[in-house]
């Protein structure tokens, strides 16, 4: 989906709406009173759409108690909604992946991967994990030794007798 709109349109709300209803938690705060209308008791997002030929309805409340559901079905954590529909919102907070360094870059694509393959999702930091050894190269050092260098200057190594 692309989003386009005049400043202060509401597009960001709108993907933020998008990213509660079907991760259940939104990706620029994670204190659910921010996203609640000021003087009111709850916010609702309830999202209609297809996974193929099949329909797919979520709803997400947000108050006093967060609730979700998940085609009807009340879910035990609306986070549970994460395991069942994959999304990514790229939002403009999320610049530091275009404009910062590979580390950030890296970061990003693994929690993006890992909501496609969530088995998998604890692969890169169980290699991360593992501490790979950077080698320097070896500092070469002239030989005291005239006989132990050929005229290339390369190492003649040992001398046969």
């Amino acid at each position: 989906m692309l989003v386009v709109g005049e400043n202060g349109a509401g597009k960001t709300n709108l993907l933020e709406s998008l990213h509660v209803g079907t991760q259940g938690f939104s990706p620029r705060t994670r204190v659910d009173a921010q996203l609640v209308r000021f003087g009111a008791e709850a916010a609702r997002v309830a999202l209609s759409g297809h996974r193929g030929n099949t329909l797919v309805q979520t709803e997400v409340t947000l108050g006093p108690q967060k609730r979700a559901k998940l085609n009807g079905a009340t879910l035990r954590a609306a986070d549970q909604l994460r395991m069942e529909l994959a999304t990514l919102v790229f939002t403009p907070d999320r610049l530091a992946v275009v404009k910062g360094g590979p580390a950030t870059r890296r970061a990003y694509f693994d929690r993006a991967l890992s909501r496609l393959a969530p088995a998998r999702a604890a692969l890169p930091a169980a290699e991360d994990s593992v501490g790979v050894q950077h080698l320097q190269p070896p500092t070469c050092r002239p030989s005291a030794h005239p006989a132990a260098h050929a005229s290339d200057g390369r190492s003649a190594g040992p001398r046969q007798a």
